[in-house]
Formats: C-alpha cells, sequence, structure tokens
C-alpha cells in the first residue's frame, strides 16, 4: 500500500482494522521505497504514519527515498522538524547517499519518442 493511500485512508473514515494494514511493515527483504516525499502533502497522521513505518524498518530492512529537495527542505514534507530531524536520524545511521545532479531523463524520452513517431 503507497504512503499516499495510507496517508488517505488515515485521513478518511476507514476503519481500525484498515489502519492497522496500512501500517504494517514490509516484509525484511522487501525494500521499502518512498518516491518524492514532499510531491504530495501529507496530513499530520499522515506523517506520522510514514514514521512509524521508517522507525519499524531501522536497521531491518532495505529503504530507498528518492527526492529532488535537500535535507534542509525535508521538514514541510516530513511534518515538524522535530519529527524530520528523528526521521533523518534513522534514516541516515547507517546509509549510502547518492546525490546526483543533472538534467531529468523525461524530457529526452519524450523528444526521442517524438523523434520516431514523426517519422
Amino acid at each position: 500500500m503507497s504512503a499516499v493511500s495510507c496517508a488517505c485512508r488515515s485521513n478518511s473514515s476507514a476503519t481500525g482494522c484498515r489502519r492497522r494494514a496500512c501500517a504494517a511493515p514490509p516484509g525484511p527483504r522487501s525494500p521499502l521505497h518512498i518516491d518524492e516525499p514532499g510531491f504530495v502533502p501529507l496530513s499530520k497522521t499522515g506523517a506520522e504514519l510514514r514514521f512509524e513505518r521508517v522507525s519499524q524498518r531501522c536497521e531491518r530492512g532495505a529503504t530507498l527515498i528518492t527526492s529532488n529537495l535537500p535535507f534542509d527542505e525535508w521538514t514541510g514534507t516530513f511534518g515538524t522538524g522535530r519529527l524530520t530531524g528523528a526521521q533523518l536520524d534513522r534514516l541516515t545511521h547507517h546509509v549510502h547517499i547518492l546525490e546526483m545532479n543533472g538534467d531529468s531523463y523525461r524530457p529526452g524520452q519524450s523528444r526521442a519518442r517524438k523523434a520516431d513517431v514523426s517519422v
């Protein structure tokens, strides 16, 4: 279940059963991938659920986060400054940070598709 689904369910009148299913972590061999956490704003409950998910995985399984935002802009994404600090502490403890700067591959793919269609 995606973080967006979790957040949506936490904001609705979802049953306790659905909330528990949402908060259940994936298996230890299944990587958790959080893509662009700042793209869709989360409610306070959604941010807390994501914190719980990351905390449960701490040193138990792989967690991948892809974001265009630098760490200093994650406070708006992860909730409060305190929650962001706690989450970054867990995420950066045993970590490999891959910082990639460059152009997005999507415009190039789009241009290539347009060129293939027009030929």
